[in-house]
């Protein structure tokens, strides 16, 4: 059952107008830090977004002037201290906008560290505001990094990837724009404008189409040439819509 237009959670926001969902992360007064609550309110929302055939597009944004400052540092001391399920559980379910079937259009401003920047690196597209910086951050609190691990290598290279995780510096949008971290870098005041008119050219596709080109894109990244031909084959076989 996909979530109604306008649906609000405390610590996520979903809107849907049209064919595009806009998926917001709503703590702004903690720039956006990820909670267990906001990330139960995820995979809620994800599993919403895959089960609404309307939908053809999803930005992912947060709300007020960052994106996600990374991991709640309260529920950080839970995790040092042993009292909380979190490293059972894989550290936390930012993953799930990588189960996303149709494309994910990442909108970042401001913030983007840790499990913030997992979660742009498993966007499709990123179109940044200029303000937007990245930074990993795992090092300097203790921890390996989570989903970037994976991720970043195949978005950046190796040793640009050790650079960012070793280091812990911070990247500006247009640092991030040079090693294709980032598609494309915009003023903040022309974020939203320049989403809205991607997402809309990409909405203006069969559904179908859209979620079968990010499968096979997505399968080609695990697994030799024949195979991927093969899925494609598949894919193709489908029926149209």
């Amino acid at each position: 059952m996909s979530m109604p237009p306008n649906a609000l959670t405390p610590q996520v926001e979903f809107v849907k107008a049209g064919h595009i969902g806009t998926l917001c992360l709503n703590r702004p007064e903690r720039l956006n830090a990820l909670t267990e609550t906001m990330l139960g309110e995820l995979d809620d929302a994800v599993r919403a977004i895959n089960g609404d055939h309307e939908l053809k597009v999803i930005v992912l944004k947060g709300k007020g002037r960052a994106f996600c400052s990374g991991r709640d540092t309260a529920e950080l001391v839970d995790i040092f201290s042993g009292s909380s399920d979190l490293p059972v559980r894989d550290g936390h379910a930012t993953h799930r906008i990588a189960d996303i079937d149709i494309p994910v259009i990442a909108a970042p401003r401001g913030a983007v560290v840790g499990g913030g920047m997992g979660m742009v690196l498993m966007a499709d597209m990123v179109i940044a505001g200029e303000s937007a910086y990245f930074v990993d951050g795992h090092l300097s609190a203790g921890m390996c990094p989570s989903s970037s691990s994976w991720w970043l290598p195949r978005t950046v290279g190796y040793r640009r990837s050790m650079d960012i995780f070793l280091t812990g510096r911070r990247l500006s949008a247009h640092e991030a724009l040079a090693i294709g971290l980032v598609n494309v870098v915009v003023p903040d005041s022309e974020l939203d404008d320049t989403v809205q008119q991607l997402s809309s050219t990409i909405a203006s596709n069969s559904r179908a189409a859209l979620m079968r080109t990010k499968r096979a894109v997505r399968h080609a990244l695990e697994n030799d040439f024949r195979s991927s031909t093969e899925h494609i084959s598949y894919l193709r076989a489908l029926p149209a819509d």
